[in-house]
């Protein structure tokens, strides 16, 4: 079988896009499209579109249409494998021009049409509203999603369910370890307790609370926020850290690598998000999982698929008293550390990529 992987994400910043490769190269000889940082194909069957400007999307779109033509004259392509929304229509449009047997759609999101809130974001709801029996195979991230988009859009059987799992790639080169341990060495060397967030400052998300907690608790414990912040949120994170307090750190967007660093050097991973719609109620976090695959416990809110794999592997506390939380993993750390090591054992993502590829060619019959 040959497979044609379409996404209009960045490849290198996006982990479930690169396990769905994985699962594409599973399946069948596989040939993939996507955004990149780097200009140039990473192998012969990756096409990196690299557009930018207005009409990026519909360059996208007929980018999309040139390359499957292409590869089709060749071999005939047999899947699509639709990466999200925006891939949707430049594979509706492909399967128009060419004899496509079946296509495989990843809603990785649960956006619904009543909750949008920027013209894009309603877009693409149409687009999946519109197309969405279309597809062969329905892919979402976890089993809370699978049942509510069965109802939503009257599916005939739930979605299949692909976890986030994730980890991040670290290189051991000697001259990167050193780089970041003499980069890092004010916060790393101090003997705190070290709580790391991975998706910047957030009042959304409740990462005010989580400094306000860090504050209370004294210079024992540090706090490491990593990752992008808008320009918004930028603004009241400098104002509540104006009597520069030296054990909340800054560091910014990083490189997977650089990350990496910055988790394994830490003691807890914090992921907090809002009850404000169905997927961030329902939320399919894959940070939990770089968190849990180096090895530290977390503190996450309260989002019903948070809380059922924290009571489910007591691997930390889904709650709002970050402070009490805190303490109590602190304080237990042996037995939260043990308990994520266990799960480790249990759940990988090898098994979590062969689970799917063993039940999408159940559902083809191939």
């Amino acid at each position: 079988m040959k497979v044609l992987l379409i996404s209009n994400s960045i490849i290198e910043y996006d982990g479930r896009l690169r396990e769905l490769v994985k699962i594409a190269k599973g399946i069948g000889d596989t040939y993939y499209i996507s955004r990149a940082l780097s200009l140039e194909e990473n192998e012969k069957s990756h096409y990196v579109f690299s557009s930018l400007g207005k009409f990026n999307y519909i360059r996208f779109i007929k980018y999309c249409l040139h390359i499957a033509k292409n590869i089709d004259q060749k071999t005939p392509i047999d899947i699509l494998f639709v990466d999200n929304r925006k891939a949707i229509l430049p594979a509706i449009l492909i399967k128009n021009k060419i004899k496509i047997k079946y296509i495989i759609y990843d809603s990785r999101e649960l956006y619904l049409l009543k909750e949008s809130r920027s013209i894009s974001n309603f877009i693409g709801c149409v687009l999946e509203n519109l197309f969405i029996h279309n597809f062969n195979v329905i892919i979402c991230a976890n089993s809370q999603r699978s049942k509510i988009m069965k109802d939503i859009y009257n599916l005939k059987k739930n979605p299949l369910v692909f976890e986030n799992l994730r980890k991040l790639n670290f290189s051991n080169r000697i001259e990167n370890m050193q780089n970041y341990e003499k980069k890092y060495k004010k916060i790393f060397n101090n003997n705190t307790f070290i709580v790391t967030v991975t998706d910047g400052f957030s009042q959304k998300r409740g990462t005010d609370k989580l400094i306000e907690a860090i504050k209370n608790l004294g210079k024992k414990y540090s706090l490491v926020i990593a990752g992008k912040t808008t320009a918004q949120d930028m603004n009241k994170l400098k104002k509540m850290l104006e009597l520069n307090e030296d054990n909340i750190h800054v560091v910014g967007i990083l490189a997977e690598q650089e990350l990496n660093y910055i988790i394994n050097k830490s003691n807890v991973g914090f992921a907090s998000y809002p009850m404000d719609t169905y997927n961030n109620i329902y939320c399919a976090s894959g940070k939990i999982y770089e968190f849990i695959f180096e090895g530290l416990p977390i503190i996450t809110s309260k989002n019903p698929p948070l809380v059922e794999i924290c009571n489910k592997y007591k691997i930390g506390i889904a709650t709002e008293n970050y402070i009490t939380a805190i303490m109590e993993i602190s304080n237990n750390y042996q037995y939260y550390k043990n308990n994520v090591l266990n799960m480790q054992k249990i759940v990988s993502v090898e098994n979590n990529n062969n689970k799917l590829i063993d039940q999408i060619k159940k559902e083809l019959h191939i």
